[in-house]
């Protein structure tokens, strides 16, 4: 194939690849936008919802016109929001579906209380049986509310995971297209090595032999595109040394290319960067002001919930702090592929030592003993090492919670002729058949209400330790303890011993 052949081919393969690439991201972030659209129809329903079952309680209280004309214009807006197409996939479709019943029964209940409640007033003396009805009717309508809110903070979880799932497989995205380029990068180079580079080095070797007054010597065959006839033309005149120096200038302009790719990918690593950072910022506002009004609806209107309402605003709030800890916890975990790394020597056991101090500290009635070996010493980043055993140990101090006397051990033992770390616990416990969802994030093996998490810790942990080139596992039995080694891919650094 001729060279002028090769690269018309070139150029459309990398047309196609652009071409593939826009078209990609294209679709990739039209679905993040589409998920973020339905993000907020989300919060604002359950928003909605909550003012709503405000409305209700403020005319419950007061029976004024006003609360009734806000309560009816904040339910049509609620039952916009409830209409508005496209609002949910095919998983949200039936709770939307639910959500619009509910949305329907409220306002049927209302108008009955309402009219009910003008009844009583043009009694002259309401019966017994007039005041049951109305009570029946207030004990449905906060059913209803109640129901409907449920609901709302379903839906609203829902599309925040629908979120979560955009962006991922936004960031797959970019690193399959990443890896896409590399490959066709590298395919071209060895294409340009074999076809163009190898016979232009035999052109230039040819000079050098010329050039040091060997005339007799020919360069010979090299194919039959335009280099070989180059070299021909070489054999029969050597006036034509200037195709070297044509030869470099190409070269050259490669060499600069490749730079402006990489300085491309690194402007696209830092926009991805503060795409990041700016989700994550979006979502912790409607977190924070859900917590915020929680808080000051239970501070100022305390008196007027009852202990349910009061439990329930607990539990919104409890929830959306949740919530801001789990985004704190990703930008963390995504913060660990991209610090440097800086090996040296770690005292694990002097680390593990300050950690249960700690620990101690900060729940001073528990009777947890620990086990520390002396001496642990490993070749790794101090600070990152410290994030695992501060996942591993305070791990190791919540599900040996439920003990009356825990105990808590680490130390180092031998895996494969590499130091296998360890931190072992004789608390609650896993069944082995789960063991491979153990360092996924997300991944819980038991209940939150059982023992608190948000599924990162461990994750994060098997990045670090993936990063200084180790593994991490675990061994576990229900009810047992737990035992979880790690490596790091390096020798057993003894006390005083250089890394």
């Amino acid at each position: 194939m001729r060279l002028r052949t090769l690269l018309i081919v070139g150029t459309v393969t990398w047309a196609a690849v652009a071409a593939a690439v826009g078209a990609g991201l294209y679709i990739t972030f039209r679905d993040v936008d589409e998920a973020l659209r339905k993000d907020e129809v989300a919060r604002d329903i359950a928003q909605g919802v909550f003012e709503l079952t405000a409305l209700a309680g403020d005319y419950l209280l007061h029976h004024e016109k006003r609360a009734e004309m806000q309560w009816e214009q904040k339910h049509e807006s609620l039952g916009s929001l409830l209409r508005e197409p496209g609002l949910g996939g095919a998983e949200e479709e039936p709770l939307i579906t639910v959500l619009r019943a509910h949305h329907v029964e409220i306002g049927r209940i209302f108008g009955q209380v309402v009219a009910n409640r003008q009844t009583l007033q043009a009694q002259e003396g309401p019966t017994d049986l007039s005041l049951e009805l109305q009570q029946r009717l207030v004990a449905q309508l906060l059913i209803e509310s109640q129901t409907m809110g449920t609901g709302a903070i379903g839906l609203e979880s829902k599309s925040i995971a629908e979120v979560r799932e955009a962006e991922r497989q936004a960031v797959w995205l970019v690193v399959v297209l990443g890896a896409g380029i590399v490959i066709a990068t590298a395919g071209t180079w060895i294409v340009a090595s074999r076809r163009v580079v190898r016979p232009i080095g035999e052109l230039q070797r040819g000079i050098q032999i010329l050039g040091g007054g060997n005339l007799d010597y020919r360069i010979g065959p090299l194919g039959k595109d335009e280099i070989g006839e180059v070299a021909r033309s070489f054999d029969e005149m050597a006036e034509q040394l200037s195709t070297t120096t044509v030869s470099r200038n190409e070269l050259a302009k490669e060499v600069t290319e490749r730079k402006r790719a990489e300085e491309a990918l690194r402007e696209a690593n830092a926009e991805l960067e503060a795409f990041t950072y700016s989700v994550s910022h979006d979502l912790r506002a409607p977190l924070r002001a859900m917590d915020g009004f929680s808080q000051v609806l239970l501070e100022d209107s305390a008196d007027k919930l009852d202990a349910e309402g009061r439990d329930h605003l607990g539990r919104v709030r409890g929830a959306s702090q949740r919530m801001a800890q789990l985004i704190d916890d990703l930008l963390k975990l995504s913060r660990l592929a991209r610090a440097e790394l800086r090996r040296r020597r770690v005292d694990l056991s002097q680390l593990a030592e300050t950690i249960s101090a700690e620990l101690h500290a900060a729940e001073p009635g528990r009777q947890v003993s620990f086990a520390i070996a002396a001496d642990v010493v490993a070749a790794g980043d101090e600070h990152l090492l410290r994030i695992v055993l501060e996942n591993l140990l305070g791990n190791a101090w919540k599900f040996s919670s439920k003990q009356p006397k825990a105990r808590i051990e680490f130390g180092v033992t031998e895996n494969e002729g590499q130091p296998a770390y360890f931190v072992r616990d004789d608390g609650a416990g896993f069944d082995m058949a789960y063991a491979d969802k153990l360092f996924q994030p997300f991944q819980r093996l038991h209940k939150s209400d059982e023992f608190p998490g948000t599924g990162i810790g461990l994750a994060t942990a098997a990045r670090i330790i993936q990063r200084h080139g180790g593994r991490i596992w675990a061994e576990s039995a229900v009810e047992q303890g737990t035992t979880v080694y790690f490596s790091l891919g390096t020798k057993l650094v003894t006390k005083g011993e250089a890394v």
